[in-house]
């Protein structure tokens, strides 16, 4: 997939904020959108930076790659930008990862 750029940085997803402080960024499961995570969102606003994007194939998120499976790479380049502004340093897999209710998040914790 390639990477959409705003004034030379990656393009953030699509993806619902709500709060301020410090950034938390919710992961739906493949099945799903955004709103999985409705009601944690407005939990953690008061005192977070929530952002809970639509990944590959869900809600406005980007289609799926033609030709080919979707891979744990092209999430991690669809979300990287977002984990940036949320905050997270470095790569995915070099930070504090919590994870809850699906599967692949083991994969990106890993």
């Amino acid at each position: 997939m390639a990477t959409q750029h705003i004034d030379g940085q990656p393009a953030l997803p699509y993806h619902r904020v709500a709060g301020t402080g410090l950034g938390v960024v919710c992961i739906h499961c493949n099945a799903s959108s955004w709103a999985q995570w409705r009601e944690l969102m407005d939990q953690l606003a008061p005192r977070h930076l929530v952002l809970a994007p639509d990944t590959h194939g869900a809600g406005r998120g980007p289609i799926w790659p033609t030709g080919r499976p979707l891979s744990l790479s092209d999430e991690v380049d669809l979300l990287e930008p977002l984990l940036r502004y949320a905050g997270v340093p470095g790569r995915l897999g070099r930070s504090l990862f919590w994870r809850r209710g699906c599967a692949s998040g083991s994969a990106a914790a890993a």
